[in-house]
């Protein structure tokens, strides 16, 4: 049943269609005229409301994506800093630890090295924006080849030991024996508090 209708219906537009030839052949485009400008104008219209503002859509989707390749240019410098920062942070005393750390952590050292310390300075602390710079001063007679491995031994550390000054005086006596005196510093994340 529904497929009968379907072809009267489509037997009706075949009708029209054929007329619409007709009066073509006969008279030309002069009768559609009228149709033919209403139809530019809705396309016209319908161009202007849907065309020219996904225009505008697009215009702003290809500044999104310079954007994008601009920060795509320097994504991996920022991921290298942040991996170089994060590893760096890593090696920062924890806070909980900042009283004990950086002396136990010397004293180790000067054991494994061999070293006798003479004299340790008591441990100070300086505030610094989100750190605290804790210094302290050790001194000891040993040999020079001595010093170098010391100092080497301080600053490969797993945390962060800096040595701000070292002082060597070379001794008359024992020959060859050096009375050194170093500072060292080291950073405590405040992180923590």
């Amino acid at each position: 049943m529904d497929l009968s209708i379907n072809l009267q219906r489509i037997e009706g537009w075949k009708h029209v269609i054929q007329e619409k030839i007709q009066i073509f052949q006969e008279k030309g485009l002069r009768p559609f005229a009228a149709h033919i400008s209403s139809i530019f104008l809705v396309v016209l219209l319908v161009r202007m409301l849907f065309y020219i503002p996904s225009m505008e859509g697009l215009a702003r989707a290809k500044s999104a994506l310079e954007s994008a390749k601009a920060g795509s240019k320097f994504a991996s410098d920022y991921e290298n800093l942040r991996s170089r920062f994060a590893d760096y942070t890593q090696r920062l005393v924890p806070y909980k630890e900042k009283d004990s750390w950086m002396f136990n952590s010397l004293l180790s050292i000067a054991k494994q090295e061999g070293i006798i310390l003479e004299s340790i300075t008591p441990q100070t602390e300086v505030d610094a924006a989100h750190f605290i710079v804790a210094h302290m001063t050790l001194e000891a007679k040993l040999p020079y080849y001595h010093v170098g491995r010391w100092i080497k031994h301080i600053e490969n550390s797993s945390i962060l030991l800096m040595i701000e000054n070292v002082n060597i005086e070379k001794m008359i006596e024992p020959v060859g024996m050096n009375k050194v005196q170093l500072k060292i510093n080291t950073l405590i994340s405040k992180a923590a508090i």
